[in-house]
């Protein structure tokens, strides 16, 4: 219920100018505690899934270190609001948005991929990413309040805390 309502918010919100900020502070601070676990180089090639109608995290994980974000999210309505406020953010040189699923997404050319809270079925994003990765690829997951850790395959399950899980190739 709660992944709805942030999503139908995102897209209103997406619309009106400086709308963004009701989930500005939130995103800033989520992002720069998970930027303490695992820092960013602005050359690491870095792809987020579950972006929504305002990525927020992509903005501020690029400001934070000047590494560009790909964004991928199977909303059409999504990513064209997204494209449309990432353009009117001024950052298009350095957030790409995209139509895409995780469950089928290309992955191995990135040193960094996060996958939104948001995400379902996120089991089978996530197996699909960490089959797919190259080595060393972090794999960083937003957990909701009921997901649980997975355990997949050869991939090392490096940390968890209460708000996400990290995954190493």
């Amino acid at each position: 219920m709660k992944a709805y309502l942030t999503k139908k918010l995102e897209l209103l919100l997406s619309a009106v100018p400086g709308g963004y900020r009701v989930f500005a502070l939130y995103y800033r601070f989520m992002v720069g505690r998970e930027f303490k676990r695992l820092p960013l180089r602005a050359k690491d090639r870095v792809l987020f899934v579950g972006g929504g109608a305002l990525p927020l995290s992509a903005v501020y994980l690029h400001r934070k270190t000047g590494a560009n974000v790909d964004i991928l999210d199977c909303d059409e309505r999504a990513v064209r609001l997204g494209r449309k406020w990432i353009a009117s953010m001024g950052l298009s040189h350095a957030l790409t948005m995209r139509m895409g699923r995780g469950k089928i997404a290309i992955c191995q050319h990135y040193d960094r991929i996060h996958i939104a809270k948001q995400v379902m079925p996120k089991r089978r994003v996530l197996e699909h990413i960490l089959n797919s990765v190259g080595p060393k690829t972090q794999v960083f997951v937003r957990k909701g309040r009921n997901d649980e850790t997975f355990s997949i395959g050869d991939c090392a399950y490096a940390e968890e805390s209460e708000s996400a899980c990290f995954y190493i190739r």
